[in-house]
């Protein structure tokens, strides 16, 4: 069945349906449409959580393309950090940082 066109309720209550038939346990994250955003943003942010995608009630799934209708908001700064190794430098051999 191809509910890719169909509104987002509808989708959502397809996949519940589907998951409570899956023999290997399946965790989907559930969705709130009763509580105001900023509310919602302010939760996510006690709890540490990383992001939240909002997702207009009746917006369709467009592959590939992307939406006004779903909006990701992101709480956490990610930081700018590198990180390099490799195999430990044999005894009298000069590595690149020149120790």
């Amino acid at each position: 069945m191809n509910n890719q066109w169909a509104r987002y309720e509808r989708r959502r209550a397809v996949l519940a349906e589907v998951l409570a038939a899956a023999a290997a346990p399946v965790w989907v994250p559930p969705f709130y449409s009763d509580i105001a955003g900023v509310e919602l943003l302010a939760v996510a942010r006690e709890n540490d959580l990383e992001v939240v995608v909002a997702k207009r009630l009746g917006s369709r799934y467009v592959p590939g393309r992307r939406s006004r209708d779903w909006v990701k908001t992101p709480l956490r700064t990610p930081a700018r950090s590198s990180c390099a190794g490799g195999p430990p430098a044999r005894a009298g051999t000069p590595t690149r940082s020149g120790r």
